[in-house]
């Protein structure tokens, strides 16, 4: 796909969930249910999550994600952690501040 076809893939695809912007609330209310709900199914197929960053991640970066489980710190074996994923340089953390509320992908990443 040329650099051309991409950003417009991309730009309809930012699009069309743009609506779902106007009507973060409504949507945060009708998917409490999660799994249990037809909306929520739809839209994590259309973003980028928590679960899927990784992956994209893995496509984008020739990073492989590899799961992980509870770390314990040698020194320090009261301290834990469960990163999202390892990789050969380091580990994968996925927040999602409300400060890149409405920044473009590309500048959060």
């Amino acid at each position: 796909m040329s650099a051309d076809d991409y950003n417009i893939v991309m730009n309809r695809y930012l699009q069309n969930l743009q609506e779902h912007v106007n009507n973060r609330e409504e949507v945060e209310r009708s998917t409490i249910l999660q799994a249990e709900s037809a909306l929520w199914l739809e839209l994590r197929r259309c973003l980028v999550t928590v679960s899927s960053f990784g992956k994209q991640l893995e496509n984008q970066q020739n990073i492989i994600n590899q799961k992980c489980g509870l770390f314990i710190d040698e020194k320090f074996f009261f301290l834990g952690a469960s990163p999202d994923g390892i990789f050969e340089e380091g580990i994968i953390e996925i927040k999602c501040p409300i400060s890149a509320f409405g920044m473009n992908v590309e500048d959060v990443v």
